[in-house]
């Protein structure tokens, strides 16, 4: 006679509270959800924040009513307040594919939620964040037959770590209270690099530029960048990169003064999204400027612009010896996960 297989609750506090689940479907059940999911069409979804495969939106689906009905049956037991509305969709990660911090805060969402399907063994982890959101706390591993509910708040910072293999599978959603979430998340901002109490030892390059059109380029334009760390900069929902001493180059232009400087090393598995400060709407003209240094023998693709309709217009590769000038009042600017590693330095002007 086979024994009975059990299911397992674990409650945590920390970083927020959560619970993870052990054998939450009955095995009846748990073969039903697999066969499922294998029929069911993805769709690969990329933007700033993520890159991975995911099925519309799966709450009217009639076949998956028996695992809604689980959900609210933890629910209950474990107190969450849910309303008849559960949102749910599935994913399939692939090697490359990643879903950067964020905390899921919106409308009447109370309870995040994923089950997973299979062991996966190569990365993929469900990583919590402290209240702050520059620290991991806690990694959870994907095992088969698991629910992983978690509190949505302006603190459940959390991210799926890079998938190093094709073949994470998951359901994935919301339970979701009456009131809606009216809390603001509040993350102190990265001060703007300071150079001191004055200007000694600053190298000032003259650039003429003598018409400001949208997209600048000066070539032959060669300096080191320092590459000493000063430390790892977030907070992880906008950018993680290591801040860097840097050069100690501005540039010297008609008409036009520096409002921002900051030098980054990034590494790879780095990025710095929409959300971040250097994107916060311009209401003067102002330009974004970038050099780069090269660590690899070829130009990669690094940053990706997006214009007012949130649509990728062009790409800038790390060519070193060069510098861009690009319209900040017309475009946004990120880097996805990175891939590579390079140093560079993000200037901000204003034309007076």
């Amino acid at each position: 006679m086979k024994s009975e297989i059990v299911r397992t609750t674990k409650e945590f506090d920390k970083p927020y509270k959560h619970y993870v689940i052990t054998n939450f479907l009955p095995e009846e059940d748990f073969s039903k959800i697999c066969k499922i999911y294998n029929s069911l069409s993805f769709y690969f979804k990329q933007i700033d924040l993520f890159k991975f495969n995911q099925t519309n939106e799966l709450n009217q689906n009639s076949d998956l009513q028996f695992f809604q009905n689980h959900l609210k049956n933890i629910s209950k037991d474990l107190n969450i307040e849910a309303t008849e509305t559960i949102d749910m969709f599935a994913s399939l990660y692939n090697k490359g594919d990643y879903l950067l911090c964020h905390d899921d805060m919106l409308s009447t969402r109370n309870y995040a939620y994923s089950f997973y399907l299979e062991d996966y063994e190569y990365g993929g982890e469900l990583v919590m964040f402290n209240s702050t959101c520059d620290r991991k706390e806690k990694a959870i591993s994907v095992r088969r037959n698991t629910l992983v509910l978690f509190e949505v708040s302006n603190i459940s910072w959390h991210e799926v770590n890079y998938c190093e293999k094709d073949g994470r599978k998951a359901f994935t959603g919301w339970l979701h209270k009456k009131e809606e979430n009216n809390s603001e998340t509040k993350i102190s901002r990265l001060k703007n690099l300071k150079y001191g109490n004055s200007l000694n030892g600053i190298k000032k390059i003259k650039l003429d530029i003598t018409s400001f059109e949208d997209i600048i380029y000066f070539g032959d334009i060669h300096f080191d960048i320092n590459s000493t760390i000063c430390k790892e900069v977030g907070p992880f929902c906008n950018r993680r990169l290591e801040l860097i001493q840097g050069s100690n180059v501005i540039f010297k232009i008609k008409d036009m003064k520096l409002v921002k400087k900051q030098s980054f090393h990034v590494r790879k598995g780095d990025y710095l999204l929409l959300t971040d400060e250097f994107n916060d709407d311009k209401t003067y003209k102002s330009y974004f400027v970038f050099k780069f240094c090269n660590l690899e023998k070829t130009a990669i693709p690094l940053i990706k612009f997006v214009n007012n309709n949130g649509e990728i217009e062009f790409e800038l590769d790390t060519m070193s010896d060069c510098v861009y000038f690009i319209n900040a009042t017309k475009w946004k600017w990120f880097i996805e996960r990175s891939e590579h590693e390079c140093l560079m330095e993000v200037f901000l002007y204003e034309i007076n």
